[in-house]
């Protein structure tokens, strides 16, 4: 997110359909639940034995950045198909973007799960937030992941008020609408949106595609066409990301 857009923290909490998937494999726990009478996490204890989608199937823009080596689909095997099990943000140095605003620089570097399908690490460019939003240090599991042409809810406003919310779809009206909507013989990859590829990893806080030479709102810059595979590869309650500061960064952003 860019200078003059929305605070990561103003971002909404994460809906429960975003929570990891349970396998029903402690008959112990089922009977407590069922005693309990709590459904929400009885229907979670009862979901098919299935691991957590990269993204659910039939999401906005679902498979709109496949190419012929790398397609967008449901996961359903952490030992049949690639998926990353971390990726490394290291912010190491200090710039200064485009407005004239410090900001850190450094790389993010994504490693697979260790089995027969996985693929070689590979690493990014990145950047982060200014001292004023910085991109908070710590270890983090991905919570939410978005496709090609999401919008952060300001921008979306923007175009709303701007355009009319025609120019915006999503699975929901009005604020839920976040993904701009490509005009007659436009692709869903060539639309613009202010947060692209989105993998949220702390609240409002995400990987996305981002201009390198400006300052996000707390969340990571990334340029990079590896992005697509960073997103379709991520997986929601398993991946987790770690932030890091080291060298002039870390003396001049860590909190």
């Amino acid at each position: 997110m860019g200078p003059g857009r929305l605070r990561w923290e103003d971002y909404p909490d994460h809906s429960a359909r975003h929570l990891p998937s349970v396998t029903p494999n402690d008959a112990g726990l089922m009977a407590l639940q069922r005693s309990a009478g709590n459904r929400a996490v009885q229907q979670l204890l009862t979901t098919p034995r299935t691991v957590q989608r990269y993204r659910p199937a039939g999401s906005m823009n679902f498979g709109a950045m496949d190419s012929g080596t790398l397609r967008e689909e449901s996961f359903k095997s952490k030992k049949n198909q690639p998926w990353i099990s971390k990726i490394d943000v290291n912010f190491d140095s200090v710039v200064t973007d485009s407005t004239g605003v410090e900001m850190p620089k450094g790389s993010a570097t994504a490693t697979y799960f260790s089995n027969a399908h996985a693929l070689p690490t590979f690493t990014v460019t990145t950047t982060g937030g200014p001292g004023g939003l910085p991109t908070k240090q710590g270890s983090f599991t991905v919570t939410r992941i978005e496709g090609v042409g999401y919008n952060d809810p300001t921008a979306a406003e923007v175009i709303a008020n701007a355009q009319g919310e025609s120019a915006l779809e999503g699975p929901k009206r009005g604020a839920h609408r976040r993904y701009t909507k490509p005009t007659a013989g436009q692709l869903p990859r060539e639309v613009s949106a202010s947060m692209h590829l989105a993998v949220f990893f702390n609240k409002g806080q995400a990987l996305h595609t981002g201009d390198l030479n400006l300052a996000s709102h707390g969340c990571v810059h990334v340029s990079d066409s590896k992005l697509t595979q960073l997103n379709y590869h991520s997986v929601v309650g398993r991946t987790t990301v770690n932030v890091k500061y080291s060298g002039d960064a870390k003396r001049k952003f860590a909190r």
